[in-house]
């Protein structure tokens, strides 16, 4: 498994990986495609983790207005589930987030996602907050979790 920045011939394969997925954002192609847009100071990091042939593992999108980012979506295939992918993705976007000096990424994740929950935690994440009714079909509270990039003093 390799991972590298999302291109937009990696659109289709991404947008297939999420619909397969119960638990992911059902979102419009065009939403995916708005990974690659910057502007108005808002900056994205869309990254896809490969495997084989140019099978999509797994993807994580985030975008945000410095010194802070957030965690817009993460998703990893059925077949690739509990393997270390989520986590690879996540370390390499914190990682890069850190080189273009991020100072916190911030998150939304649904109050019944133990497995998130727990990988979040697992990788530095810290609950700060809940919101009611955050989640639409079912109705659902998000909780609100934050991590940080850089210290202060701009070291990680």
């Amino acid at each position: 498994m390799r991972i590298r920045e999302m291109v937009a011939g990696d659109l289709e394969g991404v947008v297939r990986l999420a619909q397969g997925l119960a638990g992911a954002p059902q979102w419009a192609r065009s939403v995916y495609e708005g990974f690659f847009k910057d502007g108005a100071g808002l900056v994205r990091l869309a990254l896809v983790a490969v495997v084989g042939e140019g099978g999509r593992a797994g993807f994580v999108g985030a975008g945000g207005v410095w010194p802070e980012v957030e965690l817009e979506s993460i998703a990893v295939g059925s077949a690739w589930q509990r393997q270390g992918v989520a986590r690879a993705l996540l370390a390499e976007l914190l990682g890069r987030l850190a080189e273009r000096r991020y100072e916190q990424i911030n998150l939304e994740v649904r109050a019944s996602n133990a497995a998130a929950r727990g990988l979040y935690e697992a990788v530095g994440f810290l609950v700060v907050g809940r919101r009611e009714g955050y989640y639409a079909d079912p109705v659902e509270d998000a909780v609100v979790m934050m991590r940080p990039i850089l210290g202060r003093d701009g070291a990680e």
